[in-house]
């Protein structure tokens, strides 16, 4: 490949990491859209931790499933966002795609309502196989999700400043995971996984609830 066939100019960034973030945090202040998908992914990344807490617990202290079987079924997860990668590759986003993102988002709260469900399973190999499915959804919503928000930064967003933007919006969505590891962790401290894991689809439902009223990209 010759990367020499087309040439672009861009403006030399030499701010520094915090500075950037500055300026990524002022730019999404006046781009409603953006600012709204940023708040999707903070808040659905927090749920994801409760996930991330109770599948573990729930598959093999609760339900006695082995090591093995909980490993199987949790790398179903990178199966299906590679799975969704490419078949999304061959499709073409419709106008208002930004709309599919609270949709997805439904999608998500009821695999994890599943997944709830499945913790009260008693045979072993049956409850492996649900968390296995859920978990290959969990990965497809992953993939489908966030590339809405890849499209709008490349489309929308000045070039000079969608290394800022993905900046921004990767500092501030991965601030939220160690809280809410540390958050549900505590939570399954006093309740048990199947009630960590419905908080999480009702906050992700709510999430997509006050998503679903944004208005599309026409």
């Amino acid at each position: 490949m010759d990367f020499r066939l087309i040439s672009v100019e861009v403006e030399a960034i030499s701010d520094s990491w915090l500075l950037s973030i500055k300026n990524g945090l002022e730019y999404f202040k006046n781009d409603r859209y953006l600012m709204e998908l940023l708040l999707f992914a903070v808040i659905a990344n927090f749920a994801l931790s409760g996930l991330g807490v109770s599948l573990p617990i729930a598959m093999m202290k609760e339900l006695g499933i082995p090591a093995n079987l909980y490993g199987l079924a949790d790398s179903f997860c990178a199966g299906g966002m590679l799975l969704v990668s490419l078949l999304l590759a061959s499709f073409k986003m419709p106008k208002n795609y930004l709309l599919t993102t609270g949709r997805i988002g439904i999608i998500l709260a009821g695999d994890f309502i599943i997944l709830a469900l499945a913790c009260l399973c008693p045979n072993k190999l049956l409850a492996t196989g649900i968390f296995s499915i859920c978990m290959l959804v969990v990965g497809a919503c992953l993939a489908a999700v966030n590339l809405p928000y890849a499209m709008y930064v490349r489309t929308k967003v000045p070039v000079n400043l969608q290394g800022r933007v993905g900046a921004t919006t990767s500092s501030v969505v991965a601030v939220l995971s160690p809280l809410g590891y540390a958050l549900f962790g505590l939570v399954l401290g006093q309740i048990k996984p199947v009630w960590c894991l419905m908080i999480c689809a009702i906050i992700i439902f709510a999430d997509c609830k006050i998503k679903l009223n944004t208005v599309p990209i026409q």
